[in-house]
């Protein structure tokens, strides 16, 4: 169980559960007891999708903005890239720059916020593959 919140009032204090039930105490019965504050935090994966021919995913690599202190995750050989341990706030995923790329949809677009402890989400972010057209003009 979790401890929601608490209050004290002279010598008597009040403690209240993620359950729900609420215990009182005695200052003088508190001895041994620990209170141990959490920041509130987060998950954000990217899932990395490209269109238009394989590539090696490993070369797509992203922040979160603005910056929690993280720094940039590239994703792995499946295109996943994990940020962990993200603090309450909101963000949006930055993608750096792949030459031959652009960026085609992302799913968390519109950011992220992370409010609750442990709340996670899952974004999906495709790219295609820049290709050109080539002419040949035959001169005789």
């Amino acid at each position: 169980m979790k401890l929601d919140k608490f209050t004290f009032t002279g010598d008597k204090g009040k403690v209240v559960l993620d359950t729900g039930e609420t215990k009182g105490f005695l200052l003088a019965d508190a001895v041994g007891f620990r209170f141990v504050s959490r920041a509130v935090t987060g998950t954000i994966t990217v899932h990395k999708v490209v269109r238009g021919g394989e590539t090696d995913l490993t070369k797509f690599c992203f922040t979160l903005d603005p910056d929690p202190k993280i720094g940039q995750v590239c994703a792995d050989a499946n295109g996943t890239a994990v940020f962990t341990n993200v603090p309450k706030g909101t963000y949006t995923i930055v993608e750096t720059s792949v030459p031959n790329f652009s960026q085609t949809d992302n799913t968390c677009a519109n950011g992220v916020t992370i409010n609750k402890d442990q709340q996670t989400f899952d974004c999906t972010i495709t790219n295609i593959r820049d290709t050109g057209d080539l002419q040949v003009h035959k001169s005789s």
